[in-house]
């Protein structure tokens, strides 16, 4: 992955429904998980993150197409991803806490983001 520090890579097949292969880095982890029996991508952020909400959103969302992007490219025919179910975490319990007020908290503000970066794709 352009730009990102890989440490390691772990192959998780034989997990039923759990994640298929993660390359784990130092400021975020990129993997083709079958999570839920639906394969996709996860981009996962593990380091701060300058910036506005919207730009760590746009962030994530860029990084996860790109990857996604490249899986393709790398096993053509083999392997197709779609590209209209995205699901966004917030996963830092010290910031947002897992309760219905954090979700009623965030959802505005995530639900705007991804109007925005849509919009942006859109017209490019």
């Amino acid at each position: 992955m352009p730009g990102a520090l890989l440490v390691d890579v772990a192959e998780l097949l034989h997990v039923p429904n759990g994640p298929g292969v993660i390359a784990v880095g130092h400021e975020a982890d990129f993997a083709l998980d079958h999570t839920g029996g639906t394969w996709g991508v996860l981009y996962r952020r593990k380091t701060l993150l300058g910036g506005t909400n919207l730009d760590r959103i746009a962030q994530a969302m860029e990084s996860a197409a790109q990857t996604t992007l490249r899986l393709q490219e790398a096993f053509p025919g083999a392997l197709k991803l779609s590209r209209t179910e995205i699901e966004v975490i917030v996963n830092d319990r010290g910031i947002a806490p897992n309760t219905p007020e954090t979700y009623a908290a965030a959802l505005p503000e995530i639900e705007a983001s991804l109007r925005t970066i849509f919009a942006m794709a859109i017209s490019t």
